[in-house]
């Protein structure tokens, strides 16, 4: 039977890479926080260099790189000389069966300085074992060295204090990441300047699932929340109700007109400065929330200038609104980024676009600045990341009296909310839809993509469906 300091070396070797990930990931999140907060100060909606120096020269944990870019050195075995005359050795203590580790850490709140971000060089062995017993030392390859990873979690766990378990069972590893995810939050705690969310701050304690899905990469559980489960809103039809935020501008009140005209079943609009008036006999609400609780839109179609448009997307994610079609063109991609990963939190509301035509289901309903005489009701279904080639198919298939079931822009922006194979699901299932058109745009692989997921799914089928692209 192993002894109990042979039981907690194994258990640091093998969750080396684990805790290495978890202090990397504290600091990087460190840095980002502050950075944002110097470019909010500063009035910028993205990111800049000096927004990320500034971070960098007041980060308590910066010295963590001391600790971690000389280790390039100790590839060509080449000792470091630091600014304090300190030297630090071509390679760090190899990780050996000795009494160190079995010495009990005394339990302290986590801290810069603890999880081992110092300038202090690494630790040495004052004794090594005789020439015929050291153990081979590992070549160097940066962060990603197994060896250096498992270095630094020694070292990690015998700084900070983490709890080391007797051995390997589920619920001592639970415990085990439990204590690291409480000290990080401790840490976190301290810096109130930082304002970071409180969605930061929850532990998986609390939640097992969670604890499962972080930790245990083969693990095929599922979170509850599916982003593609909202393709189905995309079937939209005479009966969907639909909001119009950015109602009372130049654009909105134009593109709002002509969908009413076309017999869309527009609801209202939200304008926050006009609340509780009517533009063209509809309500303008102050909100999206107000409007779902008044008036429970399906859809909303956003006519938002750019610097404000992520935002109102955000709002109606938010308030969980089916179909969210942004026709603005020019958001920052920054901007998209979040919008992008707020979506993949969810399965409630599915966005078209942004910086596309919008969504048309012909002598129903239309959502966008596409032209509706064009359109006619028949049986091919039209996706497009072009907008005016989007108009020419649906010409071209109106002429030949084909007609069209569902017309979808999803735009050529690199962070949309819906792509070729959205639509194609769609298309495919759908019994009224007897062919496809799709269009695509230089850049990027939808289009290949596209192409891999008919090959499987269309042409398997008993009767395919004709797609022109």
């Amino acid at each position: 039977m192993k002894s109990d300091p042979d039981v907690k070396v194994q258990m640091i070797s093998a969750e080396a890479p684990i805790l290495f990930s978890k202090a990397c990931e504290v600091f990087i999140t460190e840095i980002t926080q502050r950075a944002w907060m110097n470019a909010e100060e500063n009035k910028r909606r993205t990111l800049q260099r000096q927004d990320v120096s500034f971070a960098a020269q007041r980060s308590e944990m910066f010295d963590f790189l001391i600790d971690v870019v000389p280790r390039e050195e100790f590839a060509s075995k080449k000792s470091v000389v630091r600014e304090d005359g300190s030297v630090v050795a071509a390679h760090p203590p190899a990780i050996s069966h000795q009494p160190a580790l079995s010495v009990e850490p005394q339990q302290q709140p986590l801290s810069a300085q603890a999880v081992g971000f110092s300038q202090q060089p690494p630790p040495q062995h004052q004794q090594s074992p005789p020439p015929q017993q050291q153990p081979a030392q590992p070549q160097a390859s940066g962060l990603y060295d197994p060896a250096f990873q498992q270095y630094y979690a020694q070292h990690l766990v015998e700084a900070a204090g983490f709890p080391q378990p007797a051995g390997p069972t589920p619920e001592q590893r639970t415990a085990y990441y439990q204590q690291i995810e409480r000290s990080q939050m401790q840490w976190f705690q301290r810096q109130p300047e930082m304002g970071m969310p409180q969605a930061h701050l929850t532990s998986s304690a609390d939640n097992p699932q969670l604890l499962q899905m972080h930790h245990d990469s083969s693990s095929d559980v599922k979170p509850d929340t599916d982003y593609e489960d909202t393709a189905k809103n995309l079937k939209i039809n005479k009966d969907t109700r639909v909001l119009i935020q950015g109602f009372t501008g130049k654009q909105g009140t134009f593109h709002a007109s002509q969908a009413i005209a076309y017999g869309t079943n527009v609801i209202g609009g939200v304008s926050p400065k006009k609340a509780g008036q009517t533009h063209l006999d509809k309500p303008v609400f102050g909100s999206v929330k107000d409007a779902v609780s008044q008036a429970s839109p399906d859809a909303t179609a956003i006519y938002v200038p750019p610097p404000f448009a992520a935002d109102a997307i955000l709002e109606a994610i938010e308030n969980e609104v089916g179909l969210i079609v942004a026709i603005t063109e020019g958001i920052p991609q920054q901007d998209m980024v979040k919008v992008v990963q707020a979506l993949k939190t969810q399965s409630k509301s599915r966005l078209v676009g942004p910086n596309c035509p919008g969504i048309i289901a012909p002598d129903a309903c239309k959502i966008g600045i596409m032209p509706g005489h064009i359109h006619k009701r028949g049986k091919i279904g039209i996706v497009s990341r072009s907008g005016t080639l989007t108009y020419e198919a649906v010409n071209q298939t109106t002429q030949a009296g084909l007609g069209q079931t569902l017309c979808v822009g999803i735009g050529g922006d690199p962070f949309n909310g819906t792509n070729f194979i959205d639509c194609l699901k769609i298309f495919l299932e759908d019994p009224a839809t007897e062919g496809i058109v799709m269009i695509g745009e230089i850049g990027g692989s939808a289009e290949e993509q596209a192409a891999e997921f008919l090959i499987e799914n269309n042409l398997s089928r008993a009767q395919p469906k004709p797609v022109v692209s």
